[in-house]
């Protein structure tokens, strides 16, 4: 049954983004590109699953930042780039550097749309990109040398 939540909230979500509508209206209710994004991160069952959602939040950001469109609300943006932050933080520690950078980027691209109180996490975010790519560079050749480090 979780499966098939899945894979009705990622059509709904990929059609909303192609369309470049961002409200589903269902009966009564209204539901926006963020809160099924959102509710598809919820029940991934995997790293795949969330950055695959991430993914289409980073393109959708992409095509519509430009046309200045109001694609997703404040607290929706703001939720997103907390939670990938998060996320990415999760799996660095857990050593999966690759699944953390890509987190950690689309986190960085998000932020300016972001609310002025995430802001100032910029500097912290950059360091966790940095840090995720200097580790995977570093698992991926055992000869790899960290700069800085004589």
């Amino acid at each position: 049954m979780q499966i098939t939540a899945r894979i009705l909230l990622r059509m709904c979500a990929k059609m909303l983004s192609l369309t470049g509508k961002f409200v589903l209206t269902v009966g009564h209710f209204d539901l926006s590109l963020g809160s099924i994004q959102r509710k598809l991160i919820t029940i991934a069952s995997s790293t795949k699953d969330v950055i695959a959602v991430y993914e289409d939040v980073d393109l959708a950001a992409k095509q519509h930042r430009d046309k200045g469109i109001e694609f997703y609300s404040e607290d929706e943006l703001n939720w997103l780039i907390i939670e990938a932050y998060n996320r990415g933080v999760h799996l660095s520690l857990l050593g999966d550097f690759a699944s953390s950078e890509s987190l950690f980027s689309t986190g960085l691209n998000l932020l300016p749309l972001g609310g002025i109180e995430l802001q100032c996490h910029a500097k912290e975010m950059r360091t966790a990109l940095s840090n995720a790519v200097t580790n995977k560079l570093a698992a991926a050749d055992p000869n790899y040398v960290v700069p800085g480090i004589g």
